[in-house]
């Protein structure tokens, strides 16, 4: 139903896109909707099938379906360090199937650059848009690399459930800001080691399988904290509203995401289309210096700059 929904979104943008060119208008504002709602869409629906996928091996391991939550509260099975084995297992494996597909991506994309430039050769307009079946396959990418966050941080938990750390229990708060912070950590070492490989490597294959990688880690960060802020959010809702604690609950996350939309707007935000175009002109740069052996333009300067200073006016302009 979700897809549909979505096709028909896509459907309107694609009228109001064909309406701007009648028009002889850009269509920046078009392109960049459609754009941003595409990205969230298919986040909304790979987090839909990594959760439910996740939820049906851990049944199959232990046969007890977690609640709505993914917690199983009581445990009814006997945990061992073998269901944590089996489910990072898992966890891995989906990160590999991920990355065969985005390789298999990467050589359909180059056969399909291939074709385009044929096209443009021959004098006719190349129009980029994404398929069906292109987006499909993103959106089995970004899932599978959710259902290895969503695995290495169930089995942690399986972990600290099995093993007693610091004889707190597994869902208490204290214990989900450890946790997260022992998965950050983790994490920033794992992204510190990568970004080094990356480096060394300098070959495109290596740097979006990197990326992938580097954005599995970020999920399962994201995953951890998220979970230690409901935690919170569970523990407090009550206080607020006695009788109503859900929907306390639910005011207080819009509170947050009100209090978090500006300043991620006018700072991270800001620091990424920044660095992005800055990707675009060191690329730029190799590629000049391929076709025409020219060096390439330094922009470290630039990149230092960005990083000394702050992330640009909130002006609107992007």
């Amino acid at each position: 139903m979700l897809m549909c929904v979505f096709e028909g979104r896509a459907l309107i943008i694609r009228k109001i896109h064909e309406e701007a060119k009648k028009a002889n208008q850009p269509g920046l504002r078009a392109h960049l909707v459609a754009e941003f709602s595409e990205e969230a869409e298919n986040d909304i629906i790979a987090l839909m099938m990594s959760f439910t996928g996740v939820q049906v091996a851990r049944y199959a391991m232990t046969g007890q379906l977690p609640n709505s939550e993914g917690l199983e509260e009581p445990v009814l099975f006997d945990l061992g360090t073998y269901h944590v084995l089996a489910i990072w297992g898992l966890g891995v494996v989906f990160m590999v199937v991920s990355s065969l597909l985005l390789r298999i991506r990467m050589h359909i994309e180059e056969m399909e650059d291939k074709e385009e430039k044929e096209i443009q050769r021959t004098g006719h307009e190349v129009e980029e848009s994404e398929t069906f079946l292109q987006r499909f396959a993103g959106m089995c990418m970004t899932a599978l690399t959710m259902m290895f966050a969503w695995c290495i941080f169930w089995g942690t938990q399986w972990l600290w459930i099995s093993q007693g750390f610091l004889k707190l229990d597994a869902h208490s708060i204290r214990a989900q800001i450890i946790m997260a912070l022992c998965l950050s950590s983790c994490a920033f070492l794992l992204v510190w080691s990568l970004d080094k490989i990356n480096d060394r490597s300098q070959t495109k294959s290596m740097e979006r399988m990197v990326t992938a990688i580097v954005n599995a880690i970020s999920l399962l960060v994201g995953f951890a904290w998220e979970h230690s802020f409901d935690a919170s959010c569970t523990a407090v809702a009550p206080l607020l509203s006695h009788d109503y604690p859900r929907v306390a609950k639910f005011c207080i996350g819009l509170v947050v995401v009100t209090f978090l939309v500006v300043p991620w707007r006018r700072y991270i935000l800001q620091r990424a289309i920044q660095l992005e175009e800055l990707k675009k002109k060191r690329e730029e740069s190799v590629a000049a210096l391929t076709a025409k052996g020219t060096p390439p333009v330094d922009h470290l300067k630039e990149f230092r700059d960005i990083f000394s200073h702050g992330g640009g006016s909130d002006d609107g302009s992007r």
